[in-house]
C-alpha cells in the first residue's frame, strides 16, 4: 500500500510540472472578471439584493437601455455570497392592517388566493407575471401593511 501512494504521488508530481502547450492551452475558454459580472445582474426582492443569470438579450439590452427589473415564477437567484439559491415560488405574501377587499385586483393580476389567516394572506400568480409589480401594486392598495414575495430555499433539503 505505501508503495502505491509512494509511486502514485511520484507521478502526480510529474503531471503537475509539465507545461502544457499552447494547443492544449486552446482548447479552455478563459473568462475574465469582467465577463463574469457582465454574465450575472443584480435584482432586489424584499429589500434585499440577489444575484441571478442574465441572458444574452438582457445582456445586450442592458447595455444600451436601463429597464426596470423583473422577477418571475421559476427563476432562481443567489444570495450575495453565493453560497444561498432560491426559487421563485410565485406566491406573494400580504399583510393588511383592516379589510382589503382583492376579487378586483387578483382578476385584473391573474392571482388566486392560496391561504388566509386573520391578517395574513397568500397570493398565488398563475402565470409569468412580474412579481416585483405587483408587489409594488399591492403596496399601493389601501390598508396592505407590507408585500412580500415568497423565495424557497434550495439548499434545503429533506431527505
Amino acid at each position: 500500500m505505501k508503495v502505491l501512494l509512494i509511486a502514485a504521488s511520484l507521478m502526480s508530481a510529474g503531471v503537475m510540472a509539465s507545461e502544457p502547450t499552447p494547443a492544449e492551452l486552446a482548447k479552455f475558454k478563459i473568462v475574465s472578471a469582467a465577463q463574469v459580472a457582465q454574465m450575472q445582474e443584480n435584482v432586489q426582492i424584499n429589500g434585499k439584493v440577489y444575484t441571478r443569470k442574465a441572458t444574452p438579450k438582457m445582456q445586450a439590452l442592458t447595455q444600451e437601455i436601463d429597464l426596470p427589473k423583473s422577477v418571475v415564477i421559476g427563476e432562481v437567484v443567489s444570495s450575495d455570497d453565493g453560497f444561498t439559491s432560491y426559487q421563485v415560488t410565485g406566491e406573494i405574501i400580504v399583510k393588511l392592517k383592516g379589510n382589503v377587499d382583492f376579487t378586483a385586483f387578483n382578476q385584473k393580476n391573474n392571482l388566486t388566493i392560496k391561504q388566509a389567516y386573520q391578517e395574513y394572506y397568500v397570493l398565488k400568480a398563475a402565470d409569468k407575471s412580474n412579481l416585483l409589480t405587483l408587489v409594488n401594486q399591492l403596496t399601493t392598495l389601501e390598508n396592505v401593511e407590507s408585500a412580500t414575495i415568497d423565495l424557497a430555499d434550495l439548499t434545503i433539503t429533506t431527505h
